[in-house]
């Protein structure tokens, strides 16, 4: 049974194995980055950049979403069990190295690249390395010889296993965030409060545990018109109180609870904040001969009648009064872009180019239903009042709208937490090699000891051949 475990230890843990899952992984990385991801895209952008057959393909294939599809998560997974198979695969090996006092032995020594012949006794050698920070033991030889055995950051043959501890702990992460976290799309108008999002790819909602407050938006302009910045002031709002406010921009994002927001998009909503219309008093003609409507209101035929024109500031919110006529007018529908879609009124955009509002206005007890164009000023006005109200394109203030890409990863510290092992392990791994010597002592051929010194190390060669070099001849001297 521990044959066929081993065997097919082997064949997961084995080179060509990774090879082959580093490189799938690698091609899937290059297809969703040459592919317009939808969590990445502005609503709409994707169907813009590909044609519908295309999409078909796309969304069979999930590359329109590839970290989070099934399969790429199954790579990953793969690439983890090859790893962990290949690290319990070698590490017994290796540890028994480390732990291993291997005995000083005269035919491997002088087949070492780095030995030497000194004059010198075995304890002036082990002094040697002491002074150098060396673990010094003495190990006599097979044939009862004097000999010792020292080395140096032993423990520097496990920074392999660091970096693969690191690559499990990254891909951990990246296996939590595809199956458990999500990227969603919220747009907020100024004043405007939400508590759920859609999800990139389906559209489906998704319930946040707090609701998000966009107070304002703008953009910042070079002095040539390009943008500049864009920017959202925001607030997060839970069971109805404030806890947290922050200006939010691009590459500065609103995290809380777990939950990042990330500036996408920013453009006119389409809504109206405020506008100013000119009220104008109508002339005999527009109110009907020989009836004046209003009081103070008479004039000859074809002439203007007796009354100020004046102006009156409307929003989105509450009436707005005139009082030389003893009007109250409140906005009920505003169209950026009027159009009739068969019994229908809609906006064709968001653009200003044929906008209408229309109003309700109140004398005395009566409201009156009034439609005005900005396009069509000469379009006629309830016979009722005795004032018209004319407004342009220019009189309008819309509001803005901040596009928000919302974010929820819950394996991220996973990912940083890997990372920094990683870091670690690379520096461990390049900075510090094991670095072993050995010593024996040599039949006495005439007055005085001699020993024969050799040394290897795991990396780093040329500095320990250096080093071996200053330890040699540092014994010769004395």
């Amino acid at each position: 049974m521990t044959g066929v475990k081993s065997k097919w230890l082997r064949r997961i843990g084995s080179m060509k194995l990774g090879i082959i899952l580093l490189a799938l992984i690698a091609l899937a990385v290059v297809a969703g980055t040459v592919i317009l991801q939808k969590p990445m895209a502005d609503p709409g952008q994707i169907e813009k950049v590909y044609s519908p057959s295309k999409l078909k393909v796309y969304e069979a294939l999930g590359l329109l979403d590839l970290f989070h599809t099934r399969w790429f998560t199954a790579l990953l997974a793969l690439l983890m069990v090859n790893i962990a198979a290949a690290s319990i695969m070698r590490f017994p090996v290796v540890w028994r190295e480390i732990r291993r006092h291997r005995p000083p032995d005269e035919t491997l020594m002088r087949a070492m690249p780095d030995h030497a012949t000194v004059p010198a006794g075995v304890e002036q050698v082990a002094d040697a390395l002491r002074r150098r920070h060396y673990g010094v033991r003495t190990v006599p030889a097979a044939d009862g010889r004097a000999g010792l055995m020292a080395d140096r950051q032993r423990y520097a043959r496990l920074a392999p296993y660091f970096v693969h501890l690191s690559l499990l702990v990254i891909l951990s992460g990246g296996v939590i965030d595809s199956l458990f976290g999500y990227r969603a799309f919220m747009r907020l108008g100024q004043g405007e409060q939400k508590s759920t999002a859609l999800r990139m790819l389906t559209d489906d909602p998704v319930r946040l545990p707090f609701a998000v407050r966009c107070d304002a938006a703008g953009m910042e302009q070079y002095p040539d018109g390009s943008p500049k910045r864009y920017w959202s002031k925001l607030a997060v709002v839970e069971d109805g109180r404030e806890v947290a406010r922050k200006e939010m921009e691009v590459n500065s994002p609103l995290v809380h609870r777990g939950l990042r927001f990330f500036q996408s998009s920013y453009g006119r909503s389409g809504e109206m904040q405020a506008a100013r219309l000119s009220v104008l008093p109508k002339s005999r003609e527009e109110t009907g001969a020989g009836n004046s409507p209003h009081g103070n209101i008479a004039a000859a035929p074809g002439k203007t009648a007796a009354g100020p024109a004046t102006s009156v500031l409307v929003s989105a919110q509450g009436e707005s009064e005139i009082p030389e006529y003893g009007l109250r007018v409140r906005v009920t529908a505003f169209f950026p872009d009027f159009v009739i879609n068969g019994s229908e009124i809609a906006s064709r955009s968001e653009e200003l180019n044929n906008p209408a509002m229309k109003l309700a206005v109140t004398r005395g007890r009566e409201t009156i239903p009034v439609w005005v164009f900005a396009n069509y000023p000469q379009f006629s006005n309830s016979q009722k009042l005795p004032v018209r109200f004319e407004f342009s394109a220019e009189d309008i203030e819309l509001g803005y709208f901040t596009g928000l890409q919302v974010s929820r990863q819950p394996g991220q510290w996973l990912v940083w937490l890997g990372s920094t092992i990683l870091a670690f392990g690379l520096i461990w791994a390049f900075a510090f090699s094991h670095r072993q010597y050995w010593a024996i002592e040599l039949p006495q051929a005439g007055a005085g000891a001699s020993c024969l010194v050799a040394g290897m190390a795991t990396k780093n060669q040329d500095e320990f051949h250096e080093e071996f070099g200053e330890l040699t001849e540092s014994l010769k001297q004395n």
